[in-house]
């Protein structure tokens, strides 16, 4: 499924907000309850052939930047499932708001 279709899916489904339901405020690539719950999300939904390139596969891939954002572009990849952190991981860019993984429960 493409890049794309996929996100209507995500958006009709209600995981992915849509543009215009999102406001700034705090900014999350994956909110969680914990990594129990993250990890389900990324076996039912997240497909690693998408991430298969030049660098080779990984787990998961988090991006989280845009102008609007006030974020450069800061990303991580996670190699295997064992790899995803038991821990929040704030973004790189230094906002207190901005997190690539945000668990409700650590």
């Amino acid at each position: 499924m493409k890049t794309k279709d996929l996100t209507k899916k995500f958006q009709a489904e209600g995981i992915t907000p849509k543009p215009e339901d999102m406001t700034c405020g705090e900014i999350c690539v994956f909110k969680a309850t914990n990594r129990q719950v993250l990890i389900a999300f990324i076996g039912k939904y997240v497909n690693s052939e998408f991430f298969d390139g030049e660098e080779g596969k990984v787990y998961l891939r988090l991006v989280l930047g845009g102008e609007k954002l006030g974020c450069e572009g800061c990303s991580i990849d996670y190699a295997t499932e064992a790899d995803v952190p038991y821990h929040s991981v704030s973004c790189p860019c230094g906002n207190p708001n901005h997190w690539l993984i945000k668990y409700e429960e650590e």
